[in-house]
Order: structure tokens, then sequence, then C-alpha cells
């Protein structure tokens, strides 16, 4: 996990066509058309999903697409079954699955080629920006925990008391360093 968010951190910082500020208005389309693909048709979706991955591919994010995939494949296979069991099963299902990966893929998508700069740029100083630069930290806030209970000997992740830990100390370590934050604007003179 902590790989996965250091190379969606990486990703961030690459200088591909995708990351250019110009292709915002391109993701920015793409990401709404996938989003309202489902009122259309399921070639469209599959097309879409397969722009996205070629997309994903260009820009190396390889661990994420397979990362994903094979979470996508283990929890609709649960929800197919658990359908077949209960003989609620139609194709609207498996149609619905396939769009949320479709739209997950273009999520990440833009997630990964769009820098928090390009956002502030397009849309200035505002609670989207902050918040979408909010995401990425704490994302780094989290490997950075990770990396910290690993060093302290915590290895295992398989029992739920280590997950009680970690999260415990992820949100312990984040409000400590948004209070933080918050304090140095208020020195500043921002919120009075």
């Amino acid at each position: 996990m902590v790989e996965l968010i250091k190379e969606t951190v990486e990703l961030q910082a690459k200088t591909t066509i995708l990351h250019d500020y110009k292709a915002i208005y391109f993701k920015i389309a793409l990401l709404v058309l996938t989003m309202l693909s489902r009122a259309m048709n399921l070639y469209l979706i599959l097309a879409l999903m397969a722009l996205n991955l070629a997309l994903l591919l260009y820009v190396g994010a390889r661990k994420l697409i397979v990362l994903t995939s094979l979470s996508w494949f283990t929890l609709s296979s649960i929800i197919i079954l658990l359908n077949m069991v209960l003989s609620t099963f139609k194709v609207n299902i498996v149609i619905n699955l396939i769009y949320a990966y479709t739209t997950f893929t273009s999520l990440v998508l833009f997630y990964v080629t769009t820098p928090p700069g390009h956002i502030r740029k397009l849309l200035g100083f505002n609670v989207v920006s902050l918040t979408y630069l909010f995401v990425g930290y704490s994302a780094r806030i989290l490997a950075d925990t990770v990396n910290a209970l690993r060093a302290r000997g915590l290895n295992s992740f398989y029992r739920y008391s280590n997950y009680k830990y970690l999260l415990r100390a992820f949100m312990v370590l984040l409000v400590t360093r948004v209070m933080e934050a918050e304090e140095a604007l208020k020195a500043r003179g921002v919120g009075d």
C-alpha cells in the first residue's frame, strides 16, 4: 500500500502530455463523459474503460492498474456470487460493476495526472482546491505513518488490532498537522 501511495505521488510529479496544464480540460471532459456514460450504452463504457487504461499505461501506472483490477475483480466476483446464490442476478448488475470500474479508473487517471497546482490555477484558492490538496497530503501522512510503524516492528497488518492502531496513529497525526496549519494561518491574519 505504501508503495502505491509513493507511486501515486511520483506519478503526479511526472511531465507527460497529460500532466500539462492545457490537458486539464480534456481530463475534465473525459471524467464527465465517463460519469454520464451509464445513461448511454455498454459499448461507450467499455471504450472509455479501454481509453482510461491505455492512458494510465502511458503515464506509467502499472502497479496501480494491477491493484485496482484485482480489487475490482475480487469484489465483483463476490457480488455476482451473492446475487447468484440469492437468485437476484441480472445483466444490469454486471453493467453497473463495469461502469464502477470505468469511473474509478477515470478518477485515478485524473488524480495521478493533475497536481494540486493545476486545480488551484483553474478554480482559485477555495474549498475545492484545498480539499484536493488535502487528499494528497493525507495519503503522504498515511504512508509516513505506515513506515514509522514498520520501523517500530509492526510489520503484520493481518490482525484487526493493528489496523485500529494504524488508524488511531494516522488520525492523531493528521489532526495535529491540521491544527498546526490552522494556527499558522491565524498567526498570519487569515480567518479573523
